[in-house]
This record gives C-alpha cells, structure tokens and sequence, in this order.
C-alpha cells in the first residue's frame, strides 16, 4: 500500500474545482496581482499557462506524507520524550507503548512563488488545517526510535485554503491505513 499523503486525506482533486470557484479564486488579491503581472507581459495564453502551472502545483504542495504530520506531533509529546532516556529504557530492548485516543491538529501555510523570467511577480499562499483523532495506536519503540506503528481507528478532517478561500475540505469517519507500519530504522524522539 501506499504511503498517505495529505491529498490522499483531503481528497484533493483539481477538476473539483468549479468555474464559480476559479473565478473567486482569481479575485483574490494574491493571484489578481499574479494575474496583472503576467498579462503586462503582453504575450497571447501566458495567464491561462500560469493557472494551469498554478493548479498543477497545488498538488505538489499537498504532497506530504500523512505519517510525516503524525511524526512532528508525536515528537513533541512528553509522553513518548522519556523513551530517550537509555537507563530507564535501555537500547537493546523494544518497548510497546499504547496510546490513548490521541487527537493531532496540524496547521501548514505552504506557499507558492511566481516567477516570470526568473523574476517574482508575485506568491500565493496556501492554508492546511488538519484534525486526525487515532485510537487504538501501539508504538514499538527502541533506543529512542519509533520502529513500528501497530494501527487502530483513525479519524479527522481537513480543509485546504488558498488566499483565505476553501479549496477543498472533507472529514472522514475510518481512513484506510496498513495494520502495521514498519518504520525500518525508525523516527527519533
């Protein structure tokens, strides 16, 4: 299987994307100010090339591994911090710590620079807010590394923004992920 990404969890598609919504979307300051840039160039499709280039990257933008999001936020648990102490939890030994139903929020404000020739007409900025309730997780930690993620329930919803402006948003009740993940040389505390 795959590794989850937020466009997986969101489930982003560009052709969802309505004309009413475009046209919203390019009355926003950032992009109308992109959009004025590229048309003083005066040459004939450059906009409808740059919106196109635009919509292409938004993807890209949202290619970031669920796992990676779960990963920042566990790292910053007390919770799991006293597994990098080696004399209490010596490295030789793997530790099976369950987590309780564990709410993750998680705010990213990705952005998109435009350039023409080399030169910057302008940035679109992009909002990611996300909500993932887990339950019934196991972490299989040693020497203060998570090797290996026993999964349970998981839950939450999202939304994507671009200049203030809901792109895409979805809440989902079980997200498919493996029964376990193994995380081969694993992710430090």
């Amino acid at each position: 299987m795959k590794e989850l990404t937020l466009k997986d969890v969101l489930g982003w598609k560009e052709t969802d994307i309505s004309d009413r919504q475009r046209r919203e979307l390019e009355g926003t300051a950032g992009v109308r100010a992109i959009r004025q840039a590229v048309e003083e160039k005066g040459i004939p499709g450059l906009w409808e090339t740059t919106r196109d280039e635009i919509s292409r990257n938004v993807e890209a933008l949202l290619n970031v591994s669920l796992l990676d999001v779960l990963r920042r936020a566990w790292n910053k648990t007390k919770e799991l911090a006293r597994y990098r102490d080696r004399e209490k939890y010596p490295p030789d030994k793997t530790y099976i710590v369950p987590l309780a139903e564990h709410t993750i929020r998680s705010r990213h404000t990705p952005h998109l620079e435009i350039r023409i020739n080399e030169q910057p007409a302008g940035r679109i900025d992009f909002e990611i807010r996300l909500e993932v309730a887990l339950k019934g997780l196991h972490l299989h930690i040693q020497d203060g590394r998570i090797r290996k993620i026993d999964t349970g329930e998981c839950r939450g919803k999202g939304k994507l923004l671009c200049e203030g402006f809901l792109l895409a948003q979805r809440e989902w009740k079980k997200l498919e992920i493996p029964g376990s993940i193994d995380l081969g040389e694993g992710i430090e505390i």
